[in-house]
Protein backbone atom coordinates (compact mmCIF):
# COMPACT_ATOMS: atom_id res chain seq x y z
CA UNK A 1 0.00 0.00 0.00
CA UNK A 2 1.05 3.56 -0.35
CA UNK A 3 -0.40 6.74 0.59
CA UNK A 4 -1.32 9.07 -2.04
CA UNK A 5 -0.25 13.13 -1.61
CA UNK A 6 -3.01 16.09 -2.76
CA UNK A 7 -1.83 18.52 -4.76
CA UNK A 8 -3.98 21.61 -4.55
CA UNK A 9 -5.05 22.90 -8.16
CA UNK A 10 -3.19 26.07 -7.38
CA UNK A 11 0.17 24.78 -6.95
CA UNK A 12 -0.74 22.08 -9.78
CA UNK A 13 1.52 21.59 -11.65
CA UNK A 14 4.96 22.61 -10.37
CA UNK A 15 4.01 21.25 -7.00
CA UNK A 16 4.99 17.84 -8.25
CA UNK A 17 8.73 19.06 -8.50
CA UNK A 18 8.64 20.29 -4.76
CA UNK A 19 7.16 16.79 -3.84
CA UNK A 20 9.63 14.58 -6.12
CA UNK A 21 12.20 16.52 -4.95
CA UNK A 22 11.77 15.21 -1.16
CA UNK A 23 11.63 11.79 -2.28
CA UNK A 24 14.63 9.15 -2.46
CA UNK A 25 16.07 8.66 -6.20
CA UNK A 26 13.23 6.14 -7.56
CA UNK A 27 11.74 5.20 -10.97
CA UNK A 28 8.55 6.80 -11.64
CA UNK A 29 5.78 6.71 -14.32
CA UNK A 30 3.13 9.54 -15.11
CA UNK A 31 -0.75 9.52 -16.64
CA UNK A 32 -3.03 11.72 -18.16
CA UNK A 33 -2.13 15.81 -18.30
CA UNK A 34 1.42 15.48 -17.48
CA UNK A 35 2.43 14.94 -20.81
CA UNK A 36 0.94 18.53 -21.35
CA UNK A 37 4.31 19.69 -19.53
CA UNK A 38 7.63 18.29 -20.64
CA UNK A 39 9.81 20.62 -19.36
CA UNK A 40 8.55 19.36 -15.50
CA UNK A 41 8.50 15.79 -16.62
CA UNK A 42 12.49 16.37 -17.65
CA UNK A 43 12.98 18.29 -14.38
CA UNK A 44 11.51 15.46 -12.11
CA UNK A 45 13.32 12.96 -14.46
CA UNK A 46 17.25 14.44 -13.52
CA UNK A 47 17.01 13.06 -10.34
CA UNK A 48 13.80 9.80 -10.62
CA UNK A 49 14.62 7.45 -13.17
CA UNK A 50 11.20 7.84 -16.22
CA UNK A 51 9.76 4.87 -16.77
CA UNK A 52 8.42 6.87 -19.84
CA UNK A 53 8.47 9.15 -22.29
CA UNK A 54 10.63 12.54 -21.84
CA UNK A 55 10.36 15.95 -23.09
CA UNK A 56 11.75 15.97 -26.07
CA UNK A 57 9.54 12.94 -27.57
CA UNK A 58 6.43 14.75 -25.84
CA UNK A 59 6.91 18.12 -27.31
CA UNK A 60 7.19 16.73 -30.39
CA UNK A 61 4.36 14.05 -30.61
CA UNK A 62 2.13 16.44 -28.56
CA UNK A 63 2.27 19.09 -31.65
CA UNK A 64 -0.44 18.67 -33.74
CA UNK A 65 0.69 20.10 -36.90
CA UNK A 66 4.24 18.51 -37.29
CA UNK A 67 2.25 15.00 -35.82
CA UNK A 68 0.00 15.58 -38.69
CA UNK A 69 2.74 16.40 -41.37
CA UNK A 70 4.52 12.72 -40.53
CA UNK A 71 1.43 11.36 -40.94
CA UNK A 72 0.37 12.35 -44.47
CA UNK A 73 4.21 12.03 -45.39
CA UNK A 74 4.08 8.62 -44.98
CA UNK A 75 1.08 8.25 -46.90
CA UNK A 76 -1.47 7.82 -44.72
CA UNK A 77 -4.85 9.16 -43.93
CA UNK A 78 -4.83 12.11 -41.88
CA UNK A 79 -7.62 15.06 -40.32
CA UNK A 80 -5.91 18.11 -41.12
CA UNK A 81 -4.40 20.58 -38.09
CA UNK A 82 -4.10 24.32 -38.57
CA UNK A 83 -3.45 26.76 -36.01
CA UNK A 84 -4.49 30.08 -38.16
CA UNK A 85 -8.43 30.37 -37.37
CA UNK A 86 -8.69 32.68 -41.14
CA UNK A 87 -7.88 29.06 -43.07
CA UNK A 88 -10.78 27.20 -41.07
CA UNK A 89 -14.44 27.33 -42.63
CA UNK A 90 -17.21 27.89 -39.83
CA UNK A 91 -19.09 25.34 -41.18
CA UNK A 92 -19.34 22.80 -38.65
CA UNK A 93 -16.48 20.55 -40.58
CA UNK A 94 -13.83 21.73 -38.01
CA UNK A 95 -13.05 21.08 -34.40
CA UNK A 96 -11.53 23.61 -32.11
CA UNK A 97 -8.94 22.23 -29.56
CA UNK A 98 -6.64 22.98 -26.72
CA UNK A 99 -3.45 22.49 -27.38
CA UNK A 100 -2.96 21.14 -23.81
CA UNK A 101 -5.65 18.91 -23.94
CA UNK A 102 -6.43 16.16 -21.85
CA UNK A 103 -9.71 14.23 -21.72
CA UNK A 104 -11.52 15.91 -24.63
CA UNK A 105 -13.09 17.89 -21.85
CA UNK A 106 -12.63 21.65 -23.66
CA UNK A 107 -13.19 19.85 -27.34
CA UNK A 108 -15.94 21.62 -29.29
CA UNK A 109 -17.31 22.21 -32.64
CA UNK A 110 -15.34 25.09 -34.71
CA UNK A 111 -18.05 27.66 -35.11
CA UNK A 112 -16.08 31.10 -34.94
CA UNK A 113 -16.02 32.01 -31.75
CA UNK A 114 -13.06 31.74 -29.16
CA UNK A 115 -14.81 30.65 -25.53
CA UNK A 116 -11.22 30.31 -23.87
CA UNK A 117 -7.83 32.42 -23.72
CA UNK A 118 -5.73 29.19 -23.80
CA UNK A 119 -3.35 28.32 -26.88
CA UNK A 120 -6.10 26.42 -29.54
CA UNK A 121 -5.57 24.77 -32.77
CA UNK A 122 -8.11 23.31 -35.26
CA UNK A 123 -8.74 19.83 -36.79
CA UNK A 124 -11.09 18.52 -39.48
CA UNK A 125 -13.72 16.98 -38.02
CA UNK A 126 -13.81 12.87 -39.35
CA UNK A 127 -16.98 11.39 -38.80
CA UNK A 128 -16.97 7.64 -37.78
CA UNK A 129 -16.62 5.08 -34.54
CA UNK A 130 -14.07 6.37 -31.93
CA UNK A 131 -11.24 3.88 -31.26
CA UNK A 132 -8.30 4.14 -28.91
CA UNK A 133 -5.68 1.35 -29.65
CA UNK A 134 -2.95 0.60 -27.05
CA UNK A 135 0.81 0.07 -27.95
CA UNK A 136 3.84 -1.13 -26.49
CA UNK A 137 6.55 0.63 -27.89
CA UNK A 138 10.34 -1.14 -27.29
CA UNK A 139 13.69 -0.53 -28.64
CA UNK A 140 13.11 -3.71 -31.25
CA UNK A 141 9.64 -2.70 -32.48
CA UNK A 142 6.17 -2.03 -31.67
CA UNK A 143 3.43 -3.96 -30.65
CA UNK A 144 -0.20 -3.47 -31.04
CA UNK A 145 -1.75 -4.64 -27.41
CA UNK A 146 -5.73 -4.27 -27.89
CA UNK A 147 -7.94 -1.96 -29.53
CA UNK A 148 -11.10 -0.38 -27.41
CA UNK A 149 -13.95 1.68 -28.32
CA UNK A 150 -14.86 4.72 -26.74
CA UNK A 151 -17.70 6.22 -24.90
CA UNK A 152 -17.66 10.08 -24.93
CA UNK A 153 -19.51 13.01 -24.76
CA UNK A 154 -21.53 14.35 -21.48
CA UNK A 155 -23.47 17.47 -20.96
CA UNK A 156 -21.84 20.87 -21.92
CA UNK A 157 -18.72 18.25 -23.49
CA UNK A 158 -19.87 16.70 -25.83
CA UNK A 159 -16.62 15.19 -27.25
CA UNK A 160 -14.97 14.42 -23.54
CA UNK A 161 -14.23 10.79 -22.52
CA UNK A 162 -16.24 9.17 -20.45
CA UNK A 163 -15.34 5.59 -20.77
CA UNK A 164 -14.50 2.50 -23.10
CA UNK A 165 -15.13 -1.02 -24.25
CA UNK A 166 -12.93 -3.42 -24.88
CA UNK A 167 -11.21 -5.43 -25.92
CA UNK A 168 -12.92 -4.17 -29.22
CA UNK A 169 -12.81 -6.58 -32.71
CA UNK A 170 -11.97 -4.87 -36.27
CA UNK A 171 -11.37 -6.44 -39.39
CA UNK A 172 -7.63 -8.24 -40.13
CA UNK A 173 -7.21 -5.13 -42.84
CA UNK A 174 -8.24 -2.76 -40.10
CA UNK A 175 -5.33 -3.85 -37.48
CA UNK A 176 -2.94 -4.06 -39.91
CA UNK A 177 -3.65 -0.45 -40.63
CA UNK A 178 -4.02 0.65 -36.99
CA UNK A 179 -0.70 -0.93 -36.17
CA UNK A 180 0.86 0.55 -39.38
CA UNK A 181 -0.01 3.93 -37.87
CA UNK A 182 1.51 3.14 -34.42
CA UNK A 183 4.30 1.80 -35.53
CA UNK A 184 4.83 4.95 -37.91
CA UNK A 185 4.37 7.44 -34.63
CA UNK A 186 6.61 4.92 -32.21
CA UNK A 187 9.09 5.08 -34.48
CA UNK A 188 9.10 8.63 -35.75
CA UNK A 189 8.96 10.46 -32.11
CA UNK A 190 10.56 7.60 -30.18
CA UNK A 191 8.22 6.99 -28.10
CA UNK A 192 8.97 4.02 -25.70
CA UNK A 193 6.69 1.82 -23.44
CA UNK A 194 2.69 2.12 -23.54
CA UNK A 195 1.25 4.63 -25.67
CA UNK A 196 -2.06 5.31 -26.55
CA UNK A 197 -3.53 6.58 -29.54
CA UNK A 198 -7.36 7.65 -30.50
CA UNK A 199 -8.93 7.67 -33.88
CA UNK A 200 -11.85 7.38 -35.70
CA UNK A 201 -12.15 4.29 -38.03
CA UNK A 202 -13.58 5.44 -41.47
CA UNK A 203 -13.49 3.67 -44.46
CA UNK A 204 -10.61 0.86 -43.19
CA UNK A 205 -8.15 3.23 -41.71
CA UNK A 206 -7.68 4.87 -38.59
CA UNK A 207 -7.87 9.23 -39.24
CA UNK A 208 -5.65 9.95 -35.65
CA UNK A 209 -7.13 12.54 -33.45
CA UNK A 210 -4.15 12.62 -30.72
CA UNK A 211 -1.55 10.12 -29.02
CA UNK A 212 -1.57 9.57 -25.59
CA UNK A 213 2.10 9.11 -25.22
CA UNK A 214 2.52 7.34 -21.90
CA UNK A 215 -0.17 4.84 -19.84
CA UNK A 216 -3.61 5.60 -21.10
CA UNK A 217 -7.46 4.38 -18.76
CA UNK A 218 -7.55 1.69 -21.35
CA UNK A 219 -5.17 -0.38 -20.41
CA UNK A 220 -7.02 -1.93 -17.49
CA UNK A 221 -10.47 -2.48 -19.91
CA UNK A 222 -8.10 -4.28 -22.02
CA UNK A 223 -6.22 -6.28 -18.44
CA UNK A 224 -9.79 -6.99 -17.48
CA UNK A 225 -11.02 -8.15 -21.23
CA UNK A 226 -8.14 -10.46 -21.87
CA UNK A 227 -6.29 -11.46 -18.72
CA UNK A 228 -2.94 -9.87 -19.90
CA UNK A 229 -0.71 -7.86 -18.09
CA UNK A 230 1.03 -4.84 -19.10
CA UNK A 231 2.94 -3.35 -16.48
CA UNK A 232 5.79 -5.41 -16.45
CA UNK A 233 5.98 -4.87 -20.28
CA UNK A 234 5.80 -1.36 -19.99
CA UNK A 235 9.23 -0.92 -17.14
CA UNK A 236 11.38 -3.29 -19.00
CA UNK A 237 10.49 -1.23 -22.61
CA UNK A 238 11.96 1.45 -20.47
CA UNK A 239 14.27 0.29 -18.32
CA UNK A 240 15.21 -3.35 -19.42
CA UNK A 241 18.02 -4.09 -16.52
CA UNK A 242 15.63 -2.56 -13.73
CA UNK A 243 12.37 -4.42 -13.49
CA UNK A 244 11.86 -6.70 -10.59
CA UNK A 245 9.63 -9.18 -9.81
CA UNK A 246 7.59 -8.71 -6.20
CA UNK A 247 6.08 -10.86 -3.43
CA UNK A 248 4.54 -8.29 -0.96
CA UNK A 249 3.32 -9.59 2.46
CA UNK A 250 1.32 -8.71 5.38
CA UNK A 251 3.74 -7.02 7.43
CA UNK A 252 6.58 -7.73 5.83
CA UNK A 253 9.22 -5.64 3.72
CA UNK A 254 8.29 -4.64 0.40
CA UNK A 255 10.57 -2.45 -2.55
CA UNK A 256 7.70 -0.58 -3.74
CA UNK A 257 4.33 0.37 -4.53
CA UNK A 258 2.54 2.51 -7.51
CA UNK A 259 -0.60 4.84 -7.16
CA UNK A 260 -2.76 4.57 -9.75
CA UNK A 261 -5.49 7.64 -9.35
CA UNK A 262 -7.83 7.25 -12.76
CA UNK A 263 -11.30 8.98 -13.91
CA UNK A 264 -13.27 10.25 -11.35
CA UNK A 265 -10.98 9.12 -8.53
CA UNK A 266 -9.96 11.09 -5.43
CA UNK A 267 -8.02 9.54 -2.85
CA UNK A 268 -7.67 5.72 -3.28
CA UNK A 269 -5.42 2.64 -1.43
CA UNK A 270 -3.80 0.24 -4.21
CA UNK A 271 -2.49 -2.76 -4.63
CA UNK A 272 0.80 -2.90 -6.48
CA UNK A 273 2.04 -6.15 -8.53
CA UNK A 274 4.38 -6.57 -11.19
CA UNK A 275 1.75 -6.86 -13.55
CA UNK A 276 -1.07 -4.38 -12.88
CA UNK A 277 -2.29 -1.49 -11.17
CA UNK A 278 -5.70 -0.48 -9.71
CA UNK A 279 -6.74 1.86 -7.56
CA UNK A 280 -9.04 -0.09 -5.04
CA UNK A 281 -10.83 1.93 -2.27
CA UNK A 282 -10.55 4.99 -0.15
CA UNK A 283 -8.33 5.43 2.44
CA UNK A 284 -8.05 7.48 6.16
CA UNK A 285 -6.34 9.86 4.21
CA UNK A 286 -7.74 12.91 2.78
CA UNK A 287 -8.80 13.45 -0.84
CA UNK A 288 -6.71 13.97 -3.63
CA UNK A 289 -5.93 15.06 -7.37
CA UNK A 290 -2.74 13.87 -8.24
CA UNK A 291 -0.42 11.54 -6.61
CA UNK A 292 3.33 10.84 -6.63
CA UNK A 293 3.67 6.79 -5.73
CA UNK A 294 6.53 4.51 -5.98
CA UNK A 295 8.34 1.83 -7.73
CA UNK A 296 11.70 1.60 -6.06
CA UNK A 297 14.04 0.01 -4.28
CA UNK A 298 13.03 1.83 -1.22
CA UNK A 299 10.66 0.28 1.50
CA UNK A 300 7.51 3.49 1.40
CA UNK A 301 7.26 4.42 5.04
CA UNK A 302 3.29 6.15 6.02
CA UNK A 303 3.09 9.39 4.24
CA UNK A 304 6.05 8.80 1.52
CA UNK A 305 4.34 9.39 -2.52
CA UNK A 306 6.04 7.36 -4.76
CA UNK A 307 5.64 7.53 -8.75
CA UNK A 308 4.14 10.38 -10.55
CA UNK A 309 0.57 10.27 -11.27
CA UNK A 310 -2.04 12.66 -12.45
CA UNK A 311 -5.75 11.90 -13.12
CA UNK A 312 -6.44 10.67 -16.43
CA UNK A 313 -9.97 12.03 -17.37
CA UNK A 314 -8.62 15.46 -17.59
CA UNK A 315 -6.49 18.22 -16.28
CA UNK A 316 -9.73 19.81 -14.91
CA UNK A 317 -10.12 16.75 -12.67
CA UNK A 318 -6.81 18.28 -10.53
CA UNK A 319 -9.18 20.79 -9.14
CA UNK A 320 -8.99 20.29 -4.98
CA UNK A 321 -11.94 18.86 -3.47
CA UNK A 322 -13.84 19.48 -0.40
CA UNK A 323 -12.78 16.84 2.50
CA UNK A 324 -14.45 15.12 5.30
CA UNK A 325 -13.81 14.11 8.87
CA UNK A 326 -14.66 12.20 10.92
CA UNK A 327 -15.21 8.57 8.82
CA UNK A 328 -13.50 5.70 10.09
CA UNK A 329 -11.98 4.07 6.67
CA UNK A 330 -13.49 0.80 5.52
CA UNK A 331 -12.18 -2.89 6.58
CA UNK A 332 -9.33 -3.71 4.43
CA UNK A 333 -10.12 -7.20 2.76
CA UNK A 334 -8.06 -10.11 3.60
CA UNK A 335 -5.36 -11.33 2.32
CA UNK A 336 -5.32 -14.48 0.63
CA UNK A 337 -4.25 -17.92 2.81
CA UNK A 338 -0.89 -17.71 4.32
CA UNK A 339 -0.64 -14.05 4.22
CA UNK A 340 1.23 -13.86 0.76
CA UNK A 341 0.01 -12.61 -2.44
CA UNK A 342 2.56 -13.67 -4.76
CA UNK A 343 3.01 -12.17 -8.32
CA UNK A 344 4.85 -13.92 -11.21
CA UNK A 345 8.22 -13.34 -11.83
CA UNK A 346 8.62 -11.18 -15.08
CA UNK A 347 11.34 -12.77 -17.58
CA UNK A 348 14.37 -11.16 -17.47
CA UNK A 349 15.80 -9.32 -20.25
CA UNK A 350 17.42 -11.78 -22.79
CA UNK A 351 20.61 -10.45 -25.01
CA UNK A 352 18.29 -10.11 -28.24
CA UNK A 353 14.70 -9.66 -26.88
CA UNK A 354 12.35 -7.67 -24.83
CA UNK A 355 9.46 -9.06 -22.50
CA UNK A 356 6.09 -8.74 -24.32
CA UNK A 357 2.77 -8.04 -23.41
CA UNK A 358 2.24 -11.42 -21.32
CA UNK A 359 -1.13 -13.67 -20.42
CA UNK A 360 -2.91 -14.70 -17.35
CA UNK A 361 -1.79 -18.28 -16.15
CA UNK A 362 -4.08 -19.83 -16.20
CA UNK A 363 -5.60 -17.43 -18.64
CA UNK A 364 -9.17 -15.95 -18.33
CA UNK A 365 -11.65 -16.39 -21.23
CA UNK A 366 -12.31 -13.43 -23.30
CA UNK A 367 -14.85 -10.95 -22.26
CA UNK A 368 -16.39 -7.66 -23.49
CA UNK A 369 -15.50 -5.66 -20.75
CA UNK A 370 -16.77 -1.70 -20.06
CA UNK A 371 -16.07 1.10 -17.71
CA UNK A 372 -17.55 4.12 -17.37
CA UNK A 373 -17.01 7.31 -15.48
CA UNK A 374 -20.24 8.93 -13.52
CA UNK A 375 -20.09 12.53 -13.33
CA UNK A 376 -22.62 14.62 -10.97
CA UNK A 377 -25.71 16.25 -12.56
CA UNK A 378 -25.99 17.86 -9.47
CA UNK A 379 -24.69 19.48 -6.25
CA UNK A 380 -23.96 16.10 -3.74
CA UNK A 381 -22.17 14.50 -1.28
CA UNK A 382 -20.57 10.63 -2.06
CA UNK A 383 -22.21 8.24 0.70
CA UNK A 384 -21.11 5.77 3.58
CA UNK A 385 -20.15 2.52 1.74
CA UNK A 386 -22.28 -0.40 2.80
CA UNK A 387 -20.86 -4.08 3.51
CA UNK A 388 -22.15 -5.25 0.35
CA UNK A 389 -19.93 -2.58 -1.77
CA UNK A 390 -16.92 -3.55 0.63
CA UNK A 391 -17.44 -7.04 -0.39
CA UNK A 392 -16.18 -6.84 -3.82
CA UNK A 393 -13.17 -5.50 -3.09
CA UNK A 394 -9.67 -8.46 -3.80
CA UNK A 395 -6.38 -8.72 -4.45
CA UNK A 396 -7.21 -10.63 -7.36
CA UNK A 397 -6.00 -8.00 -9.86
CA UNK A 398 -8.04 -9.94 -12.64
CA UNK A 399 -11.46 -10.14 -10.92
CA UNK A 400 -13.85 -7.38 -12.32
CA UNK A 401 -14.91 -4.69 -10.22
CA UNK A 402 -17.96 -3.09 -9.89
CA UNK A 403 -16.93 0.58 -8.87
CA UNK A 404 -13.24 1.76 -8.39
CA UNK A 405 -11.88 5.44 -8.35
CA UNK A 406 -13.74 5.58 -5.36
CA UNK A 407 -14.09 8.79 -3.23
CA UNK A 408 -14.07 9.31 0.72
CA UNK A 409 -17.26 9.01 2.36
CA UNK A 410 -18.70 13.11 2.83
CA UNK A 411 -17.20 14.16 -0.51
CA UNK A 412 -19.10 16.88 -2.29
CA UNK A 413 -18.72 17.38 -5.65
CA UNK A 414 -20.06 20.04 -7.98
CA UNK A 415 -21.93 19.47 -11.43
CA UNK A 416 -19.72 18.13 -14.18
CA UNK A 417 -17.09 16.38 -11.90
CA UNK A 418 -16.38 12.97 -11.96
CA UNK A 419 -17.38 10.79 -9.12
CA UNK A 420 -16.35 7.43 -9.84
CA UNK A 421 -16.12 4.35 -12.07
CA UNK A 422 -18.15 2.00 -12.45
CA UNK A 423 -17.82 -1.41 -14.76
CA UNK A 424 -19.50 -4.19 -16.50
CA UNK A 425 -19.33 -7.13 -18.58
CA UNK A 426 -21.71 -8.23 -21.24
CA UNK A 427 -22.24 -10.51 -24.28
CA UNK A 428 -22.54 -7.82 -26.83
CA UNK A 429 -21.95 -3.85 -27.03
CA UNK A 430 -25.66 -3.44 -26.06
CA UNK A 431 -25.96 -5.30 -23.35
CA UNK A 432 -22.90 -3.78 -21.61
CA UNK A 433 -23.48 -0.13 -22.36
CA UNK A 434 -26.95 -1.15 -20.80
CA UNK A 435 -25.64 -2.83 -17.52
CA UNK A 436 -23.24 0.56 -17.28
CA UNK A 437 -25.87 2.82 -17.50
CA UNK A 438 -27.99 1.10 -14.55
CA UNK A 439 -25.16 0.56 -12.07
CA UNK A 440 -24.00 4.39 -13.27
CA UNK A 441 -28.17 5.18 -12.60
CA UNK A 442 -28.21 3.29 -9.30
CA UNK A 443 -25.19 5.05 -7.94
CA UNK A 444 -26.49 8.57 -9.07
CA UNK A 445 -29.28 7.85 -7.03
CA UNK A 446 -26.95 7.54 -4.21
CA UNK A 447 -25.46 10.04 -3.85
CA UNK A 448 -27.11 13.03 -1.57
CA UNK A 449 -28.29 16.34 -2.66
CA UNK A 450 -27.03 19.27 -1.11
Amino acid sequence: MATAHRVPLADYPAAFVLLADSLPATPWLYTGGLENHPGLVDQIAERHRLLGNGGASLRSVRDPIQLARVIAQAGLPCPRAELNPAAVPCDGSWLIKPLRSAGGADVRIWDGTFLSAQPCYFQERITGPSLSALFLAREDGCELAGITAQILGRPGAPFAYVGSLGPWTVSPREERNVEELGRLIAASFGLRGLFGIDFILRDGFPWLVEVNPRYTAAVEVLELGTGRTYLDAHWAACDPNGCPSRVVREGAEYPGAVVSPSEGGRCVDVTYNANRIRAMRPTNSPPWEGGVGGVGNQRPHAGDPVALQTLGAGEQMAAESSTSDGHSPPPQPPLPKGGSYEVPPISRVQSNSMPRVAPRDPPIAPRLVGKLVLFADRPCRFPELSACDEANWTLDPFAMPEIADVPWPGTTFEPGEPVLTVFATGNSEASCREELQRKAQLWKARLTSL
